[in-house]
């Protein structure tokens, strides 16, 4: 951020924003949540038989890049006059998301077999690979913001070819022609389809509506303040990777024992987020102010905002999982849905009346009302001691 601030203007980080955003609005439609059905089903179904439903999820993900190509360049125009992007990065956007899912598909195989260091390798390897790139095409080719997409490109489909090569390796992928797959694969994402989406929408309606109703170059510096507040995202998103094989080993065996250790260890993540929002919106602010181009030291002003916003996501995410062990997929999409709903109207609203900071203000109040619903329902659904408490001080009193 320190070099590319001071070689890319505020417009130029503009618009690699709405490329980020928009690369990861069509994950949703060309992965079909495959990346879930692999979590979900990993240790139900017997490996050999699981390689072929893996084979499936590259020809889903295959054909959804395809039918996804195909309607955006039927709505080509509208698509680049909305995000005030040409043609051929909305292209780069759809393969960069095919990359992305693909690549996820190793991850999530060193996830559930509990390999965090080959899972770390990986993700060393491209984010190395992402900064060199970067910093060698913008500050030594000058190449502007189609620097830093190639530079997230690359290491993008790198992961995707290690994905892919691991899993056939590891006996994880067998093709064969036979639909039953294809249709589990399609049944179980569908459903889920609907809330990824509006999940998505939820993070690119705000850059989309500062474009349209501020400017680009309030864009790139709304981006910087989003970007050091999405840092909770990866705290968050690193606990829900290690949180996932865990709770589906245990949350099945209706444990007395486990169940309080689930709930003890969620409260405690509940509490860290609160606090580690709080910290790391003190630390970005003397971040931005001594680090980055001074024209971005406005951004400090959204950090706080999206930061509890991503940590009330990651609080929701925890909860969400419950819903899924119960196969409440509809409903899920139901709740991602309405709070898809409730941020659009939130951000044209917010925006028009406090300017860039409404947007900011906007992503907190929608995952905090998401998170509030999901918690509400999956306590309805799936019974777990979470007043525990209050029944042991019931208990020191008699």
């Amino acid at each position: 951020m320190p070099v590319l601030t001071r070689h890319l203007s505020p417009a130029d980080y503009g618009i690699v924003y709405v490329f980020n955003s928009v690369m990861f609005f069509f994950i949703p439609f060309v992965g079909l949540q495959s990346d879930t059905y692999f979590a979900r089903y990993y240790f139900e179904i017997e490996k050999t038989i699981f390689a072929k439903h893996t084979a499936d999820i590259l020809k889903v993900i295959l054909s959804a890049t395809i039918i996804t190509l195909g309607l955006s360049y039927i709505l080509r125009n509208q698509l680049a006059s909305a995000l005030a992007i040409n043609w051929n990065i909305i292209i780069i956007c759809v393969f960069v998301s095919m990359a992305t899912v693909v690549g996820t598909l190793v991850l999530r195989y060193y996830q559930m077999e509990n390999k965090a260091n080959k899972y770390i390798y990986i993700i060393i390897i491209t984010a190395i690979l992402n900064l060199i790139l970067s910093l060698l095409l913008v500050a030594h080719f000058k190449l502007g913001w189609k620097g830093r997409i190639i530079g997230i490109a690359i290491p993008a489909l790198l992961q995707a070819a290690i994905s892919v090569f691991v899993l056939y390796k590891k006996g994880l992928i067998k093709f064969e022609m036979n639909l039953k797959y294809t249709k589990d694969i399609l049944f179980f994402g569908f459903p889920l389809l609907l809330g990824a989406m509006s999940g998505w929408i939820v993070n690119l309606a705000d850059k989309l509506f500062v474009t349209k109703m501020v400017s680009i170059s309030a864009t790139g510096i709304y981006g910087i303040g989003s970007s050091m507040g999405m840092i909770m995202g990866l705290f968050v998103d690193s606990f829900a990777r290690a949180w996932v094989p865990y709770f589906f080993k245990n949350v099945g065996e209706n444990s007395n024992e486990k169940n309080m250790k689930i709930v003890k260890l969620t409260y405690l993540f509940i509490f860290s987020v609160i606090f580690m929002s709080l910290a790391l919106a003190f630390l970005s602010y003397i971040f931005i102010k001594y680090f980055l181009a001074k024209e971005y030291f406005s951004s400090y002003r959204y950090v706080i905002w999206i930061s509890l916003g991503q940590g009330f996501a990651g609080i929701n995410s925890i909860f969400v999982y419950y819903l899924l062990y119960e196969k409440k997929n509809f409903l899920i999409s139901g709740i991602y849905l309405v709070s898809a709903v409730t941020n659009l109207v939130l951000n044209y609203v917010l925006i028009k009346t406090f300017g860039t900071i409404g947007a900011a203000y906007t992503i907190f109040f929608t995952f905090l009302f998401g998170t509030i619903i999901t918690i509400s329902f999956s306590t309805r659904y799936h019974k777990m001691p979470w007043l525990f408490f209050l029944k042991s001080q019931e208990m020191a009193a008699t």
